[in-house]
């Protein structure tokens, strides 16, 4: 992707996400054709104000290709129902409509990448992030109460389950 096409999609991600009331932060790449920059911001989950962050960075693929990845950090330290946890991403991930949650080490994620065509325009390419985005924003706001309860001990699987908070109904 071009330089300028590539600082358009960004500049564009940066004001919608701003416009919504959300700060943005750019964090400068480490250079390479596969590694971009990164804008991070700090998404509110919940009524209470929770927020978790949030990472959209620009890989390239091909010439044609690249792709965005949304990558969200929802705890950074799971509690003490870190076994439960885990076996709860394995049922959030069998409902989840797009990208996977996980942990790693100690902290749980939601991933998700979004091909694109690099023969769109900057502005098409921020359209199909904010939507990707949209959805992702809705399994994360419907996920991360749930999540936060079984990592705290507050709740397990099966209670989870019994509930209905699995399904993300």
């Amino acid at each position: 992707m071009e330089r300028q096409k590539y600082e358009e999609l960004f500049d564009s991600l940066k004001g919608t996400l701003e416009g919504i009331g959300l700060e943005t932060y750019m964090l400068p790449g480490i250079g390479g054709i596969q590694i971009g920059d990164t804008l991070r911001t700090l998404v509110p989950v919940t009524d209470q104000g929770d927020a978790v962050m949030m990472e959209l960075s620009l890989a390239h693929l091909s010439d044609e290709l690249c792709f965005m990845q949304f990558y969200t950090t929802l705890i950074m330290e799971v509690g003490a129902g870190y076994d439960q946890l885990k076996l709860a991403v394995e049922g959030i991930n069998f409902y989840c409509p797009i990208g996977a949650f996980g942990i790693f080490e100690t902290q749980l994620y939601h991933k998700y990448g979004l091909l694109m065509n690099q023969d769109e325009d900057a502005e098409q390419l921020a359209a199909d992030s904010m939507t990707a985005l949209q959805v992702i924003y809705d399994i994360l706001e419907t996920y991360f109460p749930v999540a936060t309860s079984i990592s705290e001990g507050e709740l397990t699987v099966e209670q989870a389950m019994e509930q209905g908070l699995l399904k993300g109904e």
